[in-house]
């Protein structure tokens, strides 16, 4: 009787029966198509909202999302997957697997009670197809299993049960890398506590009124010495260029701010870089290009030196570079020995029309840094790098513990600049002034805004400058061509 029962349940659910029928309804198949749809769609659905929703949030909304403010907000693709006509449509779904898969076990327990029935169907049914030599010879029941198997919908339901896992699984990580971030970002100092310490390491501030004479002397001596490159002419004035270079190798009272701010290392490391086989210089007189290159050597050594104050630091006004060579006569000035502490530097004389030119070259100058600068003191600008402020493996790996105490270092990681200002481990890189971001219409506190007549007067000025600069550069091209032409010819000649 219970057999019977068995084998009646059974052929309602085949193929033949009413069951069956349904089951192999186009209403059926394309609710069941759906639903397997759905379910992997969904799944890539909360994955992007994880990953990109926040995106797509007001700014407001997303500083309190990634701050956790607020627990329960989601971005604009949360609200609709949120929404209740897709949670009815999830339930449903939820509801239609659950009966298609209990249909699909009770078959399976069906066929298992009237195995030896089912396999006198298929034993005939095989005869019946290798005597129409629908099959060959080989014997195929291994394939067939193989294939009935993967055909089977226990097989597809452990196999897509296996790819949903698996990427739930890779989600879920992902979604605890975004949880340990946001934790990581939560604890962030607040844009106060952050501008108070990036104001620790400004590096912008008010000169010490004692450095105005040198400031005037160093900013003309750099806007002049610039010509040195890529080579100078015959008609330059090389004395003027030798008492220059003599006084930079022999000053002690230009400080660490000066020598940054003023851009006078970039000028002699420029100069110093010149000559080479494409690009000879001119036979210049005094030395001058053996002396900028010891120059430049000296103070590379005394900036990787142990004791250099930061540029944020107070003794950088107030600390002086120790000087190149004691006063020689100039024949002696490549000899590059050091001076001794407390020795005399060389005097810098110049003609009243150049005393006038670094003089109006000076108040340009300082009138264009005083004005970024209190822009900057207000606005502490962000360093664009740090590094570790230690040189030790192991004060290296304190720092990079510090920054990430989770110990995921990684490349692209991002870490609040808050963080770094506060944290005397970690060095600030900072921009040169011209490359910071400073609003053209700022204007110093206190101070009166330009009129159109000193605006205009001041562009016609930069005009004629630069049509100055061109034209020199034009000459130095061409001169620069010579020297090239006779160089190789010199090299021809050489090798006959």
């Amino acid at each position: 009787m219970v057999v019977w029962i068995f084998r009646a349940v059974r052929k309602s659910l085949e193929d033949d029966g009413l069951i069956g029928r349904v089951l192999e309804s186009t209403t059926y198949r394309t609710i069941t198509s759906l639903r397997q749809i759905l379910f992997v769609l969904q799944a890539l659905l909360w994955g992007v909202e994880k990953f990109f929703g926040k995106y797509f949030m007001d700014p407001l909304d997303r500083v309190m999302f990634e701050m956790g403010l607020e627990p329960d907000m989601y971005g604009p693709l949360g609200e609709a997957l949120q929404s209740p006509e897709v949670q009815m449509l999830n339930k449903f779904m939820l509801d239609w697997f659950a009966f298609d898969l209990a249909l699909d076990m009770l078959y399976s327990l069906l066929e298992y009670f009237t195995l030896e029935e089912h396999e006198k169907a298929q034993r005939q049914y095989d005869k019946e197809r290798k005597e129409l030599g629908d099959v060959d010879d080989k014997d195929k029941t291994g394939t067939n299993m193989i294939v009935s198997f993967t055909e089977g919908r226990i097989f597809r339901y452990v196999f897509w049960g296996v790819i949903i896992s698996s990427l739930l699984s890779m989600l879920n990580a992902a979604g605890t890398a975004v949880s340990e971030e946001l934790a990581y970002m939560r604890d962030t100092p607040s844009p106060e506590v952050t501008k108070a310490n990036l104001a620790k390491i400004n590096p912008w501030r008010d000169f010490l009124p004692e450095q105005d004479p040198v400031l005037r002397e160093v900013v003309y001596i750099t806007q002049v010495l610039r010509q040195l490159t890529p080579t100078t002419l015959s008609e330059d004035d090389y004395q003027l260029f030798s008492d220059m270079i003599r006084s930079l190798e022999t000053r002690t009272d230009m400080c660490w701010r000066v020598w940054e701010e003023t851009d006078i290392r970039q000028t002699i490391l420029a100069a110093a870089n010149r000559e080479s086989p494409s690009k000879p210089i001119a036979d210049e007189p005094f030395s001058i290009h053996s002396r900028v290159k010891a120059l430049h050597r000296h103070w590379s050594d005394l900036e990787r030196a142990p004791g250099k104050p930061e540029r944020w630091e107070d003794a950088s006004d107030t600390t002086f570079l120790a000087p190149l060579i004691a006063t020689h006569p100039f024949g002696e000035a490549e000899t590059g020995n050091k001076a001794e502490p407390g020795g005399a530097g060389f005097k810098l004389v110049l003609t009243p029309e150049q005393e006038a030119d670094a003089t109006k070259r000076y108040k340009k100058w300082r009138r264009d840094r005083d004005r970024k600068v209190s822009y900057l003191k207000i606005h502490p600008p962000t360093p664009m790098a740090w590094v570790p402020m230690s040189k030790s493996d192991t004060g290296i790996r304190n720092a990079w513990d510090s920054a990430f105490p989770d110990g995921r270092v990684q490349a692209g990681r991002s870490i609040p600049a808050g963080k770094l200002a506060g944290d005397q481990q970690w060095k600030p890189i900072f921009r040169s002034l011209i490359t910071e971001n400073i609003p053209y219409s700022w204007v110093a506190p206190g101070e009166e805004p330009q009129s159109a007549e000193e605006s205009k007067a001041e562009l016609d000025e930069m005009f004629a400058e630069s049509d100055r600069a061109e034209e020199r550069r034009t000459k130095q091209n061409e001169y620069l061509a010579q020297l090239k032409k006779a160089a190789d010819e010199r090299k021809q000649k050489s090798e006959l």
